[in-house]
């Protein structure tokens, strides 16, 4: 299923009504952290008492033990201003395509090939760009 306009402007909502990410998981301990702008506290986004039944990962000694739960949570949360800000890249350019597709299809209709031909190459130059600044984004160094 496809995430509608409608859907997508929720989650960009709410994504930005939470708490600032990155938030953490270490793996062990039933409970998702945030940092602080001290480097000694942290906000407790959730925390209980003991996983679901399908989490039955072997426990330390300390009864510590990983849930995926957790670290679904935490993974999703930390993912979700790139993949809002993807969705709305690739949606501009699936745009883009389309009315260059559109001019292309009119030129040919016309029998104006030359028309035709720029007006694939604009489109291919626009699913390039997208594709470009997509991967720059994916090789910077990112924080923590």
């Amino acid at each position: 299923m496809l995430i509608d306009d409608a859907t997508l402007a929720k989650l960009e909502e709410v994504e930005k009504k939470a708490t600032d990410g990155p938030w953490d998981y270490d793996g062990q301990h039933n409970e998702i952290i945030a940092p602080t702008t001290d480097a000694e506290q942290y906000w407790l986004i959730v925390s209980e008492c003991r996983s679901a039944p399908d989490q039955t990962a072997e426990r330390d000694r300390w009864g510590h033990h990983y849930d995926a739960n957790y670290d679904l949570i935490v993974r999703s949360r930390n993912a979700m201003p790139d993949l809002l800000e993807t969705i709305r890249v690739l949606r501009a350019a699936l745009e883009n395509v389309a009315i260059g597709c559109d001019e292309a299809l009119k030129n040919l209709r016309k029998g104006n090939l030359t028309d035709v031909g720029r007006n694939l190459a604009a489109t291919q130059t626009i699913l390039r760009a997208a594709l470009q600044e997509e991967e720059a984004e994916r090789s910077e160094p990112t924080d923590g």
